[in-house]
């Protein structure tokens, strides 16, 4: 897994937490660590696809 796609996962379960932890849970400040939990997700799976191009190197057979 690249740099990229750990930060993104780090930052998408930080960010649930914080909003999970969050005393009011219909306020701004919730919603908003949603959004950014759900667009880290986003980022990470998109990390995870980039990082699994796998070149075929016919010497290895």
């Amino acid at each position: 897994m690249s740099r990229s796609a750990v930060f993104f996962l780090t930052s998408a379960l930080l960010s649930f937490i914080a909003a999970a932890a969050v005393p009011y849970p219909a306020s701004l400040l919730s919603a908003l660590l949603l959004m950014t939990s759900l667009g880290c997700s986003v980022l990470f799976v998109l990390a995870l696809v980039r990082g699994k191009r796998i070149r075929f190197n016919p010497q290895l057979r």
